[in-house]
């Protein structure tokens, strides 16, 4: 179905004996009903992911789920219904509540944007790490996930040609402590 437009790559870390599967997304982006449908439905087989890995896991466990990546999070303006428009922190807020009635978490980061083109359209926050509520990460600072790249550097030409020779999207870093 078009749901598949953008399928993600699954890797599984195996560290003394546990795995710990990485699902890596890159959503539907666009502001438009269809951008936002897609990427819902995309974020809802990725948070319903975690119970096809929990039949692969012995009685009592649950696993070692971490899904991440360009999520697109950017809300939805809803053509000629302005008053139905979905802002971007809605958006989020809907994968919060879904994360955590799967018993799953959106982990903070320590910078908010995560994206910028290089050019006039401001910074956005496009990228996420998702896990299992029972996995602990190594903390940055207040944070879990360390936002490296073109928003450590000073606004200017550092930062442009960093974005230009690597990429619009920030490094996530994180480091998840074993079980």
């Amino acid at each position: 179905g078009v749901s598949l437009l953008r399928p993600g790559a699954l890797l599984t870390v195996q560290v003394a004996g546990e795995n710990y599967p990485l699902l890596f997304l890159h959503t539907k982006s666009g502001m438009e009903p269809r951008g936002l449908g897609l990427r819902d439905d995309m974020l809802i087989r990725a948070l319903d992911f975690a119970k096809v890995l929990d039949r692969g896991t012995p009685p009592g466990k649950r696993a070692n789920y971490i899904f991440l990546g360009d999520f697109n999070i950017m809300g939805m303006e809803y053509r000629y219904v302005r008053e139905s428009d979905l802002p971007a922190a809605k958006e989020l807020l809907k994968l919060e509540r879904g994360a955590r009635s799967r018993k799953m978490r959106v982990l903070d980061k320590d910078a908010e944007f995560t994206w910028w083109g290089g050019g006039s359209i401001d910074a956005s926050s496009l990228d996420f790490v998702v896990a299992r509520d029972h996995l602990t990460f190594k903390r940055f600072g207040e944070s879990e996930v360390s936002v490296r790249g073109w928003p450590s550097l000073p606004p200017g030409d550092e930062r442009l040609a960093w974005v230009r020779r690597y990429s619009d999207h920030a490094l996530l870093y994180f480091e998840v402590q074993r079980v």
